[in-house]
This record gives C-alpha cells, structure tokens and sequence, in this order.
C-alpha cells in the first residue's frame, strides 16, 4: 500500500516460534486468526492527494505539507471542511476489524462551529459507526454511536489540553469500549449495537478543520 507500512502477524508463526524446545505445535488452522498491525504515517503521498486505500464519503480530504507532524512533514486533513455536512468522514477500503485498538495523532487546526476530530470504527457504511471524538472548543471528549446518521452519546468527559498534537486511543473488545486521551483513561461504555467486522476511519464535523497522523490499527482480523 503506497504511503504505508503493512505487517501482518500470523498467530501460527507465533505459537511455532514459542515452542522452542523442539517440540511441534500443533495449531488448528481454521482457530488461527491473523493479527492485523498497520501503520500510516502520510508521508510519502503527495499533498492535495488522497492516500492510497482510503475514501472520503463526506467532505473534503487530502494530504497537507506540516512540518509540525509527528512523523514529519505531512498529515492528512478535512481541508475543506462543510458546516453545511453532518461529518467529515473518510474511511479506509480493505480493513475491517471488530476486536481493535485504533491511535492516532490529531491536532485541531481551525473552525468556528467545531474543532477537533476523532476515530471512527466498526463502520457499516457512512450513517453507522461508533465514533470517539475530542473537541478543544468545547473541551470535551466523547464516545458515541451513530446509527442512520443520528449520534447517541455513551460517554463523555471534560478534557483541557494545550494547542497542539495529541494521541486519541480506543480500545473494543466485544461491548467494551475505551477511550484514551494523551495515555490517560476517561471513558468507558458497553454497548452492542455494532459487533461485526467494520471499517476504520476519521472524522471531523462541521467547519473543524483538523490534521491526522500515525494512524496505526492492531486487530484479529477476521
């Protein structure tokens, strides 16, 4: 995948290689379930380009030149965020994960309406998803699902941060969700509206006009 770093992990070649005593594993192929590790960092897309293996299904978004990204010198943006959409949302074609911790590096750039962004997974299409989303205009952090484009908060928290870039972590495992702020824990919720298999993506709403970076997925791919 251009502009990316793909690793696939397989569970078999893990068992093998703990049983280092010379015994053989024995490991039933249809219990094996690879682990999914991607990491994308932008960086060798063009700018005003979209980065191979994602789609945007509302708003505007492409690559941006930011000397300021963590991995330098290139993010990928909602540059021409619409206060007139519901979201900003691009999603990536061929993960689709269920069991997941998504990161991502995100700094809130500009808007009147709304600022900031958030990590969407287990995606059906562009109206059902849950979402972790932070906004440094409001100062809050919050966790919703949304279904048929209607979001329904299941958490929220207050968060004061400084300007600037800041890691945006979830974690789901079958109802329980996390969700994580610069390495500290503020929500929680249990719900079981999406438990299959979805997408991955980003969001922005409105006029927030935000910057990703080091987008990393690690999952049992299923």
């Amino acid at each position: 995948m251009r502009g990316t770093r793909m690793v696939w992990v397989c569970a078999l070649i893990a068992v093998a290689c703990q049983s280092g005593r010379g015994t053989k594993a024995s490991v039933d192929p249809r219990m094996a379930q690879p682990k999914v590790e991607l990491q994308l960092n932008f960086d060798r897309t063009q700018p005003e380009s979209m980065p191979s293996g994602f789609t945007a299904l509302a708003g505007a978004w492409s690559v941006v030149e930011d000397p300021t990204a963590p991995s330098k010198s290139r993010a990928f943006a909602s540059t021409a965020p619409d206060a007139k959409l519901p979201c900003n949302l691009a999603l990536l074609d061929d993960v689709r994960v269920a069991e997941v911790e998504l990161t991502v590096k995100l700094r809130a750039v500009s808007g009147e309406e709304e600022q900031g962004g958030g990590l969407v997974w287990r995606a059906k299409d562009a109206k059902n998803f849950y979402l972790a989303r932070w906004n440094p205009r409001e100062k809050n952090l919050r966790l919703f699902e949304v279904i048929d484009g209607e979001k329904r908060q299941l958490a929220t928290d207050s968060v004061r941060v400084e300007p600037g870039w800041h890691e945006l972590r979830i974690t789901a495992k079958g109802e329980q969700m996390r969700v994580y702020l610069d390495g500290r824990a503020y929500l929680q919720a249990k719900d079981a509206s999406f438990l299959e298999p979805g997408k991955v993506g980003l969001w922005t709403r409105a006029d927030a006009r935000t910057y990703f970076d080091d987008l990393e997925i690690k999952s049992r791919a299923k």
